[in-house]
């Protein structure tokens, strides 16, 4: 259990983006568009994320 935890604290940023682009298929599925805008909000957080963490290990390094 702690290293599916482990995963999972280290795979955030990813598994924010998955969320988000499950929601945005499942919109089309279901022809839902209100599934469609979590979706793309899950998927930018998770995008703008990834980029603060590249930003920052760039800021540590330098």
């Amino acid at each position: 259990m702690n290293k599916l935890l482990t995963f999972i604290k280290n795979r955030q940023i990813e598994i924010i983006i998955g969320i988000g682009g499950v929601a945005t298929l499942l919109s089309f599925v279901f022809k839902n568009e209100h599934i469609f805008y979590y979706g793309i909000a899950f998927s930018s957080i998770g995008l703008i994320s990834v980029g603060m963490r590249v930003y920052l290990r760039e800021k540590d390094k330098g």
